[in-house]
C-alpha cells in the first residue's frame, strides 16, 4: 500500500498542466483529422483511447516506487536496444523508415520507449560514478557507448530525428552532471569538426536533401521543400486570432502534408493564431518549469538526473518539432509532445511524467 502522507507533496500544478496540453492537444487533433473523405474519427478516437490508457499508466507510474527502475535501469536498458534491434527484422516501414514493430492492430515506435530508457541508464551511470570537480574526457566513454549503441540503431532505421534527438539529450545531462571545461571545450570542438563528416558520410542522400531544402526550401519547392513552404503557408494565413477551430484551410485541403503528425502546429497557429499559439507554447512552458524544478528539488542524485533528463526530453522535442514547423530547423519527423497523433510517443509521454510525480512526492524520504 502507498503511504497517503506521500501525497502532501504530490505535485498538482504539473498535473493540471498536463491535462491542459493534453485536451488542447485532442481539440487540435480533432480539427485535423477532420478532413472530408478519411476516417475522420478514426485517428482521433484511437488518440483519445491513448490518452485514457496513458492517464491509466501515469497513475501505475507513481505508485511504484521509482527507486526500484534504480536497480532495473540497466534491464530496461537492454529492453529497449533488444526492440531496436527486432524492429530491424520484423519492423513495418513508414516514410523509408523501418522504425515500427506491428502488435495485433496497432504498432509499437521501440524509439519512443528508447529515450526513457537511455535517461535512465544514464542516471544510473552517473549516480554510480560521482565526480565531485567535474567529470574528465575518459569517464564520459561509458556515458557516450550508453548513448551511441542506441543512436547507431536507430540510423539505421534510418531515423535522423531520432538519433538527433537522443544525442541532444545526452548533451544536457552532460552539463547537468557539470564536466571538466577543458572536457567540455574540446567535445564542443569535436562536434564543431564532426558535422560537415557526419554530413557526407553518416547521412543517406535523402536526409542531405532535408539540410540542402532547410537551408533553401526553394531549390525544390514543388518536392521536398514543398512541406517547409506549406507549413509557412499555414502559420501566416492564421494571423493574429487565427482562421477559427476547424476551419485551417491548409489541412483541409490537404496542402499541408503530415498535418496530424509533423505539422501539428501548423495546424494550431492556422485555426488559433498567434494568440492560440502563444498559449500553447506558454503551458509548454509552465511544463518544462515544472519539471525543472522537480529535479532541482529532488534530494536524491538518481530522481534530480532521471528528473532533467526527462525535462530535457520534452524540451528537445518541443523546440526540434515547432523549429521544423516555423522553417528555422530542418524537419525530422519528431513529433510534439502532447499534440501530435502517434500512440508511443503518447503513452510514453504519460510515463515520463509519472516518473517525474514520483519523484517529486518522494522527496521528503531521503
Amino acid at each position: 500500500m502507498i503511504d497517503r502522507r506521500l501525497f502532501e507533496h504530490f505535485d498538482w500544478p504539473l498535473v493540471w498542466t498536463t491535462l491542459a496540453l493534453m485536451t488542447f492537444g485532442l481539440v487540435n487533433l480533432y480539427s485535423a483529422t477532420a478532413n472530408p473523405g478519411e476516417a475522420t474519427g478514426r485517428l482521433f478516437m484511437l488518440q483519445l483511447g491513448y490518452a485514457v490508457l496513458g492517464l491509466t499508466i501515469m497513475a501505475m507510474m507513481v505508485v511504484i516506487d521509482y527507486r526500484v527502475l534504480e536497480r532495473l535501469a540497466y534491464p530496461i536498458y537492454a529492453v529497449a536496444i533488444g526492440l531496436l534491434i527486432l524492429v530491424k527484422v520484423i519492423g513495418v516501414v513508414r516514410g523509408g523508415a523501418q522504425g515500427w514493430i506491428p502488435i495485433g492492430p496497432v504498432n509499437f515506435q521501440p524509439i519512443e520507449s528508447a529515450k526513457i530508457a537511455v535517461v535512465l541508464a544514464l542516471a544510473k551511470w552517473f549516480h554510480d560514478h560521482p565526480a565531485l570537480h567535474g567529470y574528465r574526457l575518459w569517464e564520459l566513454i561509458g556515458p557516450v557507448v550508453i548513448v551511441g549503441i542506441p543512436v547507431g540503431l536507430v540510423m539505421v532505421q534510418p531515423d535522423l530525428g531520432g538519433a538527433m534527438l537522443l544525442l541532444l539529450m545526452m548533451g544536457a545531462i552532460f552539463l547537468f552532471v557539470r564536466i571538466e571545461t577543458w572536457t567540455l571545450g574540446l567535445g564542443a570542438t569535436a562536434a564543431l569538426i564532426g558535422a560537415p563528416v557526419a554530413y557526407f558520410v553518416a547521412l543517406s542522400p535523402y536526409q542531405q536533401d532535408r539540410i540542402r531544402v532547410f537551408l533553401n526550401p526553394a531549390i525544390d519547392p514543388r518536392g521536398k521543400g514543398y512541406n517547409t513552404i506549406q507549413s509557412k503557408i499555414a502559420i501566416g494565413a492564421g494571423e493574429f486570432l487565427g482562421r477559427g477551430w476547424n476551419n485551417g484551410t491548409q489541412s483541409k485541403l490537404r496542402f499541408l502534408p503530415a498535418h496530424h503528425t509533423d505539422f501539428i502546429f501548423s495546424v494550431l497557429a492556422e485555426e488559433w493564431g498567434f494568440v492560440g499559439s502563444t498559449f500553447a507554447l506558454g503551458l509548454f512552458f509552465l511544463f518544462l518549469f515544472f519539471a525543472l524544478r522537480t529535479a532541482r528539488r529532488s534530494k536524491e542524485r538518481f530522481g534530480a538526473l532521471v528528473s532533467f533528463g526527462l525535462a530535457s526530453m520534452f524540451f528537445w522535442q518541443i523546440f526540434v518539432n515547432v523549429g521544423g514547423a516555423l522553417g528555422l530547423l530542418p524537419v525530422t519527423g519528431v513529433t510534439l509532445p502532447f499534440f501530435s497523433y502517434g500512440g508511443s510517443a503518447l503513452l510514453m509521454n504519460f510515463v515520463a511524467v509519472g516518473l517525474m510525480l514520483n519523484i517529486g512526492m518522494r522527496r521528503f524520504m531521503f
